[in-house]
């Protein structure tokens, strides 16, 4: 599965069924170690769940978009 569609699914029965089809392979986990290490840090509203944030300048396209390519799959459409 490539993503789903982003059209109002905040917390449906779709979104969360997707949820459970995602595994990081091993270099997903490491990618995300380094980019938390690096200029990423993890956001949480809840306490419960949280999402990874990367803030990059424009010149850093080329690995912001290696990183999108890493993680298309974990990214709504």
């Amino acid at each position: 599965m490539s993503g789903i569609q982003k059209k109002g699914i905040m917390n449906t029965k779709e979104l969360r069924d997707f949820k459970k089809t995602l595994k990081l392979s091993a270099f997903q986990r490491e990618v995300i170690t380094g980019v938390i290490l690096g200029d990423g840090h993890l956001e949480t509203r809840n306490g419960i769940s949280y999402r990874l944030k990367i803030e990059n300048s424009l010149k850093q396209v080329d690995y912001t978009n290696w990183l999108y390519k890493c993680f298309k799959d974990w990214v709504l459409k």
